[in-house]
């Protein structure tokens, strides 16, 4: 029902329903004027009764019945039934109208009582009981039925009138309600409908005061903002107004009370109780009184928010049309049905190269290319006939004849009657795809010569195998022609043995799992040979992205695995012997490690190797010399073991041998005494024989070994423990060794910071001219006092002084300290014959490049004559390096800093090389000097050594003496020095010191 009909029918409904309020009001007004009449008639008739209360008697009953009949004639012209009875509830009077609804004349109802006329006297006589009790009048309805049969709605009302005489009578004035309640059931019922129909009415309907409080609503109004009926009438309607139409909403209502306008109607936000916003469509008007005064509002209101969304998200739809129109990269214009332009967008014109003024009518259509003006209007006559979208290529001529391809899609609009009202055409600038096409054509001529003269392999796989095309760079290398290869695929060149890895590659490429693949793989030749090649393979796609063929890419690369297979094998292999090296060889006892762990029964054993004196024969002979020695000594460790050992070189003169599955300990103490065996036999090298030995250090493999390392570790200490016990022999590594190793390491941290601390301190020992017994000078020896250990023995310190470098700190510290206390010596006593202090310098001294500056500056700073120092070097000394090492020496000599020979005789040193050195003094080692009496031998060797010295002017220093003979002895060979407990063990400073004070002499010179 629409919202017009809806208020046409409460209208009527209204109407009815005041008209029926009116005949109501009539009747009512009606009766009250009867009971006046009646009841001043009473009061009339009353009065007179009490004015003639003295009168006598029957003067008093002639004038009531006079007044009796005076009222029966006054009651018979009022319309509505009266009645008296008395307290006998007998009649005493009815009027007319009163008999014609019972349906009795007057004569049967006077003196009757209600039970011999009416059934329903039970009714009537309660209430007249009620009213003679209480003395004041009732008003009842009841249902009466007359004598004919007819049944009425009967209004009654009954008063208690007293008489002077305190008699009292019931009068009753009734009416016939039936018209009267039919037309209130009517009016209920139209009242009950009204309400039913503004309630499910689909709008909201709603009663509001002049200040707009809510009277009344029905729930269609609440369900629109959200709120009940009771909550609604505790509001007004400016509570649920938007607040920017608040002001507009009372101006409005303001106007219809001010009579400006009958009603209003707008479209206006509420506010729902959510807090979201309604719009609504209100219609609202004044109810008015009878005087034309303002009573209320009406108010018809319409939900309206999904047209309002939909309002907006037109216009929304719209503006985004347009947008886009305008910024659409598409060139876009409208045709009416006659083909003239009525819109272009700012592309299309760009694209037209005209304006939009000069786009519209049929400007567009002057622009297009000459030759291209006849396909466009067949495209429009086509879109005519087939009613279809129709695409299609042509060119528009723009200024300067410049011109531009576009893509053309027209589609036809047609009406409700399918008639077409217009076309949109659509135009894209295919400059660039022109472009584009003429560079791939020329694309794919250069692809074309790309794949046929690539220089690596190319070939293009169909999806189920066989090849389609492949180049020159394939069919070389496999050894086949274009067409031969054309039958077959990559899996069937690939060597059998890796086929099923490169299928499974190709499924997953096919599969869409990977992108490519690329793999290496040994492909067999035509002839039969192995070609190794790296294929990459890719899956190639058309446009839409569906798989249309295998591209691979074959690189042969039998060269580079060539060389990567001589790498690998210089990468384990040494350069010079061709051994396996130390990574290969730490591989293999790896896996010795891994299986001993699995069967502890196995055995295996490491033996490490160290050439014994090698640096003297390298520096000696030379570095060929010496490679060609490692090569000997490898090629004679080979002759040694078996096939399944393995011999390698460390680096250097190191060689380390790995022995497996032996039965114990002796089998490789068999190897190790057999190679010392080989390698003592002279090696002939470049017509010179060279004799050499080999410290050997074994350790056997075991489960509680880790790493390789530790093994090899193990190996290396044994083989220290051999050289340091004589050299040309082996060790076995036990725990004990380990000890010592981490002993020797702890004491090189302890030496370190021994030297930073400075916890050594220098003894003096004697040198004593055997000649004149005085003293001629001090041999100065390190002592190390450890705060922990005490005093450490020089034969602990000194080896791993030399080896971690450390000598060389050390060194120069004695050399300061000792000529410093000699300076002061020579201060103290200058009455004393000069004296020279002998200080130690090592190998490792010697190779500094400093060394030369470094003596020079200490001698400067003691200011020490360089006449009083005598440096000492071993025998082993001279024959690294001679060259270098006699420049060096004779740099000192310049200097007039003496040079003496240490421990002579126990070296290897050649003598022809003696007399090209710039030596002072020789030295005899104690271990000549402290034989001297066991045998005839050893006392010719010290008199050879001695008539040596002299031989090349040097003079000699014995070490070592201890008793009296040893001194007669070496007096007799002529022997110019010598020192040893003797004369005096090493002193401190202090206690050389006082041995200076006392001036001694150590024997009477002619003492034997």
């Amino acid at each position: 029902m629409s919202e017009r009909q809806l208020a046409m029918q409460i209208e009527d409904l209204s109407r009815q329903i005041a008209e029926l309020q009116t005949t109501l009001q009539a009747e009512i007004k009606a009766r009250q004027q009867v009971e006046s009449l009646f009841w001043e008639q009473q009061i009339s008739q009353n009065t007179g009764d009490l004015a003639n209360s003295s009168t006598e008697e029957p003067l008093r009953e002639n004038r009531r019945k006079c007044s009796l009949q005076w009222i029966n004639h006054i009651l018979n012209t009022i319309a509505d039934p009266i009645f008296v009875k008395n307290e006998g509830h007998r009649y005493l009077v009815v009027n007319d109208a009163f008999c014609q609804l019972v349906g009795y004349p007057r004569e049967q109802l006077i003196g009757q009582s209600d039970e011999q006329i009416f059934p329903e006297v039970d009714m009537f006589r309660e209430q007249e009981k009620r009213v003679l009790a209480l003395g004041s009048p009732v008003e009842y309805e009841a249902n009466f039925t007359n004598a004919v049969g007819n049944t009425y709605v009967i209004s009654t009302k009954i008063y208690c009138v007293e008489d002077v005489g305190a008699e009292k009578f019931l009068v009753g004035i009734g009416r016939e309600i039936s018209q009267q309640k039919e037309m209130e059931l009517t009016m209920l019922e139209c009242q009950e409908r009204f309400l039913d129909i503004m309630d499910q009415a689909a709008v909201g309907i709603a009663q509001l005061s002049l200040d707009g409080q809510f009277l009344w609503t029905n729930s269609g109004f609440g369900k629109i903002v959200g709120y009940s009926e009771s909550e609604l009438l505790e509001m007004k309607f400016q509570d649920l107004t938007h607040s920017a139409d608040l002001d507009s909403s009372l101006e409005l209502c303001q106007a219809l009370i001010n009579d400006l306008i009958p009603k209003f109607s707008r479209e206006k936000r509420y506010i729902h109780k959510n807090g979201a916003v309604v719009w609504g469509n209100v219609t609202v008007s004044l109810a008015r009184n009878h005087e034309g005064k303002p009573k209320y509002f009406v108010a018809f209101l319409t939900d309206i928010s999904d047209r309002k969304r939909t309002e907006q998200a037109l216009q929304d739809s719209e503006h985004r049309y347009y947008s886009l129109m305008q910024v659409s990269p598409v060139g876009i214009f409208h045709l009416d049905a006659s083909g003239e332009c009525v819109y272009a967008n700012p592309h299309a014109c760009e694209i037209a190269g005209l304006g939009l003024v000069d786009m519209l009518g049929e400007g567009w259509i002057q622009n297009v290319h000459p030759e291209d003006r006849l396909a466009v209007f067949e495209q429009l006559q086509q879109i005519h006939s087939d009613r279809q979208k129709v695409t299609g290529k042509y060119r528009f001529l723009r200024a300067n004849n410049q011109v531009t391809w576009v893509l053309s899609e027209a589609i036809a609009q047609f009406d409700q009657d399918t008639k077409i009202t217009g076309y949109v055409w659509t135009v894209t600038n295919i400059n660039e795809l022109k472009v584009t096409e003429e560079a791939l054509r020329q694309s794919e001529e250069q692809f074309r010569h790309t794949f046929e003269y690539a220089p690596i392999g190319m070939a293009i796989q169909s999806l189920n195998g066989p090849f389609q095309r492949v180049n020159q760079g394939l069919c070389e290398p496999l050894g086949y022609t274009a067409e031969e290869l054309l039958g077959k695929s990559f899996a069937d060149l690939i060597h059998p043995e890796e086929v099923m890895a490169f299928l499974e590659q190709q499924q997953h490429l096919l599969a869409d799992e990977i992108a490519s693949f690329q793999m290496e793989n040994r492909y067999l030749a035509k002839d039969g040979h192995v070609v190794h090649a790296l294929l990459k393979m890719v899956l190639v796609r058309d446009f839409r992205g569906e798989p249309l063929h295998l591209l691979g890419q074959f690189v042969d690369i039998s060269d580079r695995k060539q060389v990567e297979q001589q790498l690998v094998h210089d990468a384990f292999h040494d350069a010079l012997t061709g051994l396996p090296n130390r990574a290969m060889f730490l591989e293999r006892v790896s896996t010795a490690l891994k299986r001993i762990k699995r069967y502890p029964h196995q055995l295996f054993a490491v033996l490490f190797l160290d050439v014994d004196r090698f640096k003297i024969v390298n520096d000696s002979m030379g570095p060929v010399m010496g490679d060609r020695l490692l090569i000997a000594i490898a090629d004679k460790l080979n002759q040694c073991l078996r096939s399944t050992d393995m011999v390698a070189r460390l680096g250097g003169d190191e060689f380390s041998i790995l022995l497996e599955d032996i039965k114990d300990i002796k089998d490789a103490t068999k190897v190790a005494d057999r190679i010392l065996e080989l390698l003592g036999s002279p090696f002939t090298l470049n017509g010179y024989e060279v004799v050499t030995t080999a410290s050997i250090g074994i350790a056997m493999l075991s489960p509680t070994y880790e790493q390789p390392e530790q093994v090899l570790r193990d190996a290396d200490i044994a083989m220290y423990r051999a050289k340091r016990a004589g050299k040309a022999r082996y060790e076995i590594f036990d725990k004990v060794m380990y000890s010592y190793a981490l002993g020797l390491l702890q004491l090189e941290n302890d030496l370190r910071r021994a030297i930073e601390k400075r916890e050594f301190k220098l003894h003096y020992q004697p040198i004593t001219s055997l000649v004149s017994a005085s003293l001629t000078g001090f041999e100065a020896l390190v002592r190390w006092h450890h705060p922990e250990k005490g005093m450490v023995s020089p034969v602990e310190f000194i080896p791993i002084a030399e080896e971690t470098g450390l000598i060389v700190p050390l060194g120069e510290w004695v050399l300061r300290e000792a000529c410093q206390q000699m300076k002061q010596w020579q201060d103290q006593f200058s009455w004393v014959a000069p004296l020279k202090m002998s200080v130690n310098l090592s190998a490792k001294q010697l190779r500094e490049k400093q060394l030369i500056q470094k003596i020079d500056d200490i001698l400067l700073e003691t200011n020490l004559n360089p006449n009083c120092l005598k440096l000492e070097i071993t025998e082993s000394v001279l024959m690294e390096n001679t060259e270098v090492v006699a420049k060096i020496l004779w740099q000192l000599r310049s200097r007039n800093i003496e040079l003496s020979l240490d421990d002579f005789g126990t070296g290897y040193s050649s003598l022809s090389y003696l007399h090209s050195f710039p030596v002072n003094t020789v030295k005899i080692d104690r271990s000549f000097v402290s034989r001297m009496n066991d045998n005839e031998e050893n006392s010719e060797i010290v008199k050879a050594i001695v008539t040596l010295a002299h031989t090349l002017g040097m003079d000699a220093v014995a070490e070592g003496i201890e008793t009296s003979e040893q001194l007669a002895q070496l007096k007799s060979l002529a022997c110019e020095q010598g020192q040893g407990y003797f004369f005096s063990k090493p002193l401190d400073s202090q206690a050389a010191t006082e041995l200076l004070a006392n001036a001694p002499t150590w024997f009477n010179h002619g003492e034997a």
